[in-house]
């Protein structure tokens, strides 16, 4: 997945930039509070299905780092969760610090207004990944974009266009919101 990372670097103003859209469609009324973090899911087990949502306390649940190293072609070996009043993310990083690759879930529904900023974006809708999703091209932060419950969430992706594996976390990530 080298070429393909988003650095923390890259992310905090990204998490901004969502704050500030996100309250352009939506209530910050129905936001959750920020939650406490659980450990990173590891194992032959993999996560269960957390529920969408503020139901969900670490993003880190949603993908193990067996199933980011199979779609990686890489051994990532780190899944560090944090979180905002918002927006629950993950940054996997591979045993060498060579790769990364970020994700995120937001807290509430209440994201329409960032979900149509980015549809305007360039890029192409995406058929199986949870109820609606698309991949953008132009954003600061390329990759997948997908609706679940009407809860959104992202994986970071290559501005070159849909990646077969980003979109095949998409779905497990989907099927546990």
């Amino acid at each position: 997945m080298t070429g393909r990372s988003i650095s923390l670097g890259r992310l905090a103003p990204a998490v901004v930039l969502m704050l500030v859209l996100g309250g352009c469609g939506g209530s910050a009324a129905s936001q959750a509070p920020g939650g406490a973090s659980q450990p990173p899911a590891t194992g032959a087990g993999g996560p269960t299905k957390a529920p969408a949502g503020p139901g969900i306390a670490d993003a880190c649940t949603l993908l193990t780092t067996a199933e980011v190293s199979a779609a990686g072609r890489s051994t990532f070996t780190v899944a560090t969760p944090s979180a905002d009043d918002n927006y629950l993310n993950c940054e996997y990083k591979s045993a060498d610090g060579s790769s990364k690759l970020t994700t995120f879930v937001a807290r509430s529904a209440a994201t329409s207004g960032y979900w149509a900023t980015v549809k305007v974006n360039k890029g192409s809708a995406v058929s199986g990944v949870g109820d609606e999703a698309f991949w953008s091209t132009d954003s600061f932060m390329p990759g997948l974009y997908f609706l679940k419950g009407g809860v959104l969430a992202y994986i970071a992706g290559s501005s070159d266009g849909p990646d077969d594996l980003i979109i095949g976390l998409g779905k497990v990530m989907a099927g546990r919101m």
